[in-house]
This record gives structure tokens, sequence and C-alpha cells, in this order.
């Protein structure tokens, strides 16, 4: 298998930011890297990371968004800008919102809020 050029830098904000990290991905395509955006607030609707283990133990990293994903191998930075509330679906299973809860570093909010969660 060949191997994956590790020329994506992550950049992780929020849904409601640009200016700025729209500055950043442009500098790093003129450096010759793929700026990969990451809204922290798309998780768990519509943003997830997935690991797999083959039989030899080799884990493989993969990040799934509305863009398509991203191969964890070729990922060779990671830029934190903002880390934004997760906008859970009031409808949501109580089961798997405690779990978004639980594995979020940013505290939730319902989806009617979530304008007032991102700002500043």
């Amino acid at each position: 298998m060949a191997a994956t050029p590790r020329d994506i830098v992550l950049l992780v904000t929020h849904s409601g930011d640009y200016y700025t990290v729209d500055r950043v991905a442009e500098a790093l395509a003129r450096r010759g890297a793929r700026a990969r955006r990451l809204d922290s607030d798309r998780f768990p609707a519509s943003l997830s990371l997935t690991t797999a283990l083959d039989a030899a133990g080799s884990s493989r990293r993969t990040l799934r968004d509305a863009h398509g994903a991203v191969d964890g191998d070729a990922v060779r930075a990671v830029w934190l800008r903002r880390i934004a509330s997760a906008a859970l679906d009031d409808e949501l299973d109580p089961a798997l919102r405690d779990g978004c809860l639980s594995a979020s570093p940013a505290r939730p909010c319902s989806a009617s809020s979530r304008g007032s969660a991102i700002a500043g």
C-alpha cells in the first residue's frame, strides 16, 4: 500500500467562524499544505471520527463530515482556533445525549439555542 502524503492541516473552529480561519487556510495553501476545516459544533450530527484495528493491530483513523472523509494518516498538524458547543437535536435519545455530553470538551446546546452558544 502506498504511503499517504501527510499534507493536511486540520483547522478546528466552529461554523460561525470565518475571517481568521479563512486567512490561515489561504496561508497554508501558499505553503503547499491542504487546509481542512473542522467545525466542532457539527459533532455528532454531521462530524465523526472512527478508528479501526486490523488483524495485525494497525489502526486506521478516518474523519468524516459533509465534505467527505480524511484519512488520519494524511494529517500533518492540527490548528485549534476555537471549540464550540455541539448542536444536539432536541429529539436526540437521552442515552445518546448523555454519551455526547460526556465525550465533548465543550458544553452542548440545543439546536434552537445554537447561535448564542457559538458567539464569541
